[in-house]
C-alpha cells in the first residue's frame, strides 16, 4: 500500500500529484481516498484529474431533476468550462449521463465516486460513451444503480466563440428539441448562448 500526504493542502488538487494518481489508475492499481473535508474535494483528489492555472473547479449541488433547470445547467457549465462537479442519485444517473453526452459529446471525461472513505468506496474514471455502454448493460454495470449517491466529475470544454457558433446551435437544438417547445426553445438559447432569438427560430425551423 502507498499513502500520498502532504502537510500544505489536499494532495494532487492544483498539484503534480495528480500526474501520480492518473498513471497508477492507466497501470490498473486500485485508488481510495482519506477523510477530507467533504465528498467532493476527497472524490477530485482521487480522479488524476490535473487542474491547471487559472482553470475553474466548480461545484453544482445536485443534478436538477427538470428539463429546462438541466439545460440552462449544462450551458453555464459549457460557458465557464473547467471542472464541474455535483451530487446525483443513482436512479437519475442513467439518465443525468445521457444529458451529459448530448450536451458535450460521447468522449467527454466522467470521474465518478461512490461511498467515498467508507468499505464499499468505488471509483470508475472512463468517457461518458463508455459509462453508458456500462451501466446499460446490467450484467456488466460497474455500479448498483438503484442505490446511494455518486460524486460526477467532468472535463467540460470552454466554449469558444469562433465560426463554429453555428454548428453549436445545430447541437444544442438537436439535443434539446424532443423536451421542449419550439418557443421555449428559443428563449432558453438565444439567452444562454447570446445569439438573436430570429436567428435561433431560423434553425429551429430547419432543424
Amino acid at each position: 500500500m502507498i499513502v500520498i500526504t502532504c502537510d500544505a493542502g489536499t494532495p494532487a488538487i492544483c498539484d503534480p500529484g495528480a500526474r501520480m494518481i492518473s498513471h497508477c489508475r492507466s497501470i490498473g492499481l486500485r485508488i481510495f481516498s482519506i477523510p477530507g473535508p467533504c465528498s467532493l474535494v476527497s472524490s477530485f483528489s482521487v480522479s488524476g484529474f490535473e487542474l491547471s492555472k487559472n482553470e475553474p473547479l466548480s461545484f453544482w449541488g445536485y443534478f436538477p431533476r427538470k428539463i429546462g433547470e438541466q439545460t440552462n445547467l449544462l450551458m453555464k457549465m459549457r460557458n465557464m468550462g473547467g471542472f464541474v462537479v455535483f451530487f446525483e442519485v443513482a436512479s437519475r444517473l442513467l439518465k443525468t449521463l445521457t444529458a451529459i453526452q448530448a450536451a458535450f459529446g460521447p468522449e467527454t471525461k466522467v470521474f465518478i465516486s461512490k461511498e467515498i472513505t467508507k468499505v464499499y468506496e468505488a471509483h470508475w474514471f472512463d468517457s461518458v460513451d463508455n459509462h453508458l455502454t456500462k451501466f446499460k448493460d446490467g450484467n456488466s454495470s460497474p455500479v448498483d444503480a438503484t442505490r446511494g449517491e455518486f460524486v460526477v466529475t467532468l472535463d467540460v470544454p470552454k466554449a469558444v466563440e469562433t465560426d463554429l457558433e453555428d454548428e453549436r446551435l445545430r447541437k444544442w437544438i438537436y439535443a434539446l428539441q424532443p423536451h421542449m417547445t419550439n418557443a421555449d426553445l428559443v428563449k432558453i438559447l438565444s439567452r444562454e448562448l447570446q445569439v438573436s432569438k430570429k436567428k435561433v427560430y431560423s434553425y429551429v425551423i430547419r432543424n
